[in-house]
């Protein structure tokens, strides 16, 4: 094995490429998420304590609490202190940003930084400072998620092109989890899955402020790409995937401006990569989102209405320039990987997945995402782990109904209102009417029943027959029901 090099220069951009300290650094001011990225700079600690022969510095955010810059963390709150705006910084920080800073660097060291905006970058690179910048990649169906990682030193580029994932062996595994999907779904149909005639479009929703839909100063939302989604939308049967993370005031927002494009909107419960791996022809549409990026893998039709913030880059030349290469996290961990991206001529093969240990990093920092709903599917060995629940399941569903009817009395017949008169389109597209004795008839099947609280503004109870759900109610008024479930979601149902 041999030392690191001396006095080596990267002749492309005249930086040191020969580093004998680091410092981590990302958007400071900024104080959402940064637990996440001292998790980052603590695992770090580990590989390059190793190469450097030194203990890791505090990230530059750490020092600005310590002495005083920012307020440091409290047991009750984040910590907060000059915050400047952070969307208004994204693209371009404030001179007085600048200044705080700049004090910080130190243009000697490889500054690594975790998700870094485009301002700070830019920033950094007008002080001649190296940096690499790493992310958690949107290619999160692997059997652990993976590291992307960019610099703006060719050199360090280099080596994450000579050891960085393969485009092929990521196709293979979505290739296996399609296989594996639709050779359950051959013998039991999943459920969710929309099964219409034609073609489907699938718009996946978003959040109201993440950094993958800043375009200048202010956040992109679907309504600006009304044109667009209405030439998209045309001739198609459109289902809306809500962004888990989203509040129920920004998903209604979605809902409510595909509707006026698609009256018959079908709000869809279904897994994310159960949609991709399924038989039936779906496309894919959204601002911006990983799940978007993830669709090629599948074979699928997918347009990214941004920018992807994170462009992948694979040895075979896809986005080289300003792309982000795909590295596991044993390797990112590891000593000989840390070695070459500082300098040294020690050789490092080809990253693979063959080895991968599944769900290390999943598990580590608690980032699952749709993984688990779509790949812990029930089966003999599940069932053998958890034993069967269906019973106690039973057990509880039954004492709430029970409870349920002790608050609402006997349901006899009762007058025809705004609810019963209408019949309506469930977010999975099934026709539900309310009939008047209590029953709910789902696509013209008894499906459940239902009772009403006798209230100033009346309430429903809709107990289905079907995977223990029960919905509650209310009547929004203009042929539309407000309502939740007994899992938190909420979701508005329309007049068919």
């Amino acid at each position: 094995m041999k030392p690191l090099m001396t006095d080596q220069t990267d002749m492309a951009c005249g930086r040191h490429i020969n580093w004998h300290s680091v410092a981590f650094v990302d958007d400071v001011f900024r104080h959402a998420f940064w637990p996440a990225k001292e998790f980052f700079y603590e695992l770090l600690g580990a590989p390059l304590g190793a190469v450097l022969n030194q203990p890791m510095p505090a990230s530059i955010r750490r020092q600005m609490w310590q002495n005083g810059t920012l307020r440091p963390p409290s047991a009750s709150a984040l910590p907060q202190g000059p915050e400047t705006q952070w969307l208004s910084e994204f693209n371009t920080l404030s001179p007085d940003s600048q200044r705080l800073l700049a004090g910080y660097l130190d243009p000697s060291a490889l500054h690594i930084c975790y998700e870094a905006s485009p301002a700070l970058l830019q920033f950094l690179d007008s002080k001649g400072i190296t940096y690499v910048d790493l992310r958690l990649s949107p290619v999160r169906f692997l059997p652990d998620v993976i590291l992307a990682m960019r610099s703006n030193s060719p050199q360090v580029n280099a080596a994450l092109a000579r050891i960085g994932l393969q485009r092929h062996e990521i196709t293979v595994e979505a290739v296996k989890l399609s296989a594996s999907f639709r050779h359950r779904d051959r013998y039991t149909p999943q459920g969710n899955i929309p099964r219409h005639p034609g073609t489907q479009m699938v718009v996946v929703g978003q959040t109201s402020s993440d950094a993958s839909i800043i375009q200048g100063n202010r956040f992109v939302h679907l309504r600006d790409a009304l044109p667009v989604l209405a030439e998209k939308l045309q001739g198609k049967h459109v289902l809306y995937l809500r962004h888990p993370s989203a509040s129920a005031d920004h998903q209604r927002s979605e809902t409510e401006l595909l509707s006026s494009l698609y009256p018959a909107l079908e709000v869809t419960g279904a897994n994310g990569y159960d949609l991709l791996c399924c038989e039936q022809s779906l496309e894919f549409l959204g601002l911006s989102s990983g799940l978007l990026q993830e669709a090629a893998f599948f074979g699928r039709s997918a347009t990214s209405l941004l920018p992807p913030i994170c462009p992948l880059a694979f040895p075979d030349g896809e986005n080289a320039d300003n792309g982000y290469w795909q590295i596991t996290f044993d390797t990112f961990m590891s000593v000989p990987f840390w070695r070459c991206l500082l300098g040294s001529d020690e050789d490092h093969g080809r990253d693979t997945l063959r080895n991968m240990v599944p769900n290390q990093l999943r598990e580590l920092h608690n980032v699952w995402w749709g993984y688990p709903a779509h790949k812990v599917k029930p089966n003999d060995y599940t069932r053998t782990l958890v034993g069967d629940v269906r019973p106690e399941l039973q057990r509880v569903y039954g004492v709430a109904r029970f409870i349920l009817d002790l608050m609402a009395g006997p349901q006899v017949s009762v007058a025809v209102d705004d609810v019963l008169s209408r019949t309506w389109r469930w977010p999975n597209g099934s026709l539900v009417a309310l009939q008047p004795n209590g029953i709910i008839m789902k696509d013209h099947r008894r499906a459940g029943t239902w009772r009403r609280l006798q209230q100033a503004d009346p309430a429903y109870f809709l107990l289905w027959d079907d995977g223990y759900w029960i919905d509650f109610a209310r009547y929004a008024g203009n042929g539309r029901l407000v309502c939740r479930n007994n899992v938190g979601d909420q979701f508005m149902v329309a007049q068919a």
